[in-house]
């Protein structure tokens, strides 16, 4: 997938520093700044259960879904819930977090990207995306594919 972010770092080691800490983390360095979930972004998480409201009886997706803070708090709150990323590591980290969950089918897990989002049409009645618009090559087709896959009512919560 060709694509070019707005504002890249300069050079190779540039982008791939960014791309290991923040837009894709991986390896030992993305799961040990993740794994107990990414503190910095504690107040945005709290804007967007505030902007969500209660989820209980919603079917929520999160776009970007990382380590699975957000989503563990959605489940808490009555919600049922399906996670999206494009790193293998933040989606394992995922599971980990939420494996009770997961167990029950009460969330669903899914590698891939926010360009192609990979669930049928009209499948969600709220979606929210925390800490990763930035980070989308191309955010008006995932604006798009995440209109798409709402039920006609739905909502996106930032």
């Amino acid at each position: 997938m060709p694509h070019t972010p707005a504002s890249p770092p300069t050079g190779h080691f540039g982008q791939r520093l960014v791309d290991v800490i923040a837009r894709r983390p991986s390896g030992l360095v993305g799961r040990w700044m993740y794994r107990d979930g990414p503190k910095a972004h504690e107040a945005s998480f709290a804007a967007v259960l505030d902007a969500l409201g209660p989820p209980h009886g919603e079917h929520v997706l999160e776009i970007g879904c990382g380590p699975g803070v957000l989503l563990q708090r959605i489940l808490a709150a009555g919600g049922t819930a399906a996670g999206l990323d494009h790193s293998p590591d933040m989606l394992a980290l995922c599971m980990a977090r939420n494996q009770e969950a997961v167990a029950d089918e009460r969330l669903q897990l899914k590698l891939g990207d926010a360009a192609e989002i990979p669930w049928a049409q009209e499948s969600f009645t709220a979606a929210v995306a925390a800490n990763m618009f930035f980070f989308l090559y191309d955010p008006a087709k995932a604006l798009r594919e995440l209109h798409g896959v709402l039920t006609p009512g739905g909502r996106l919560d930032r």
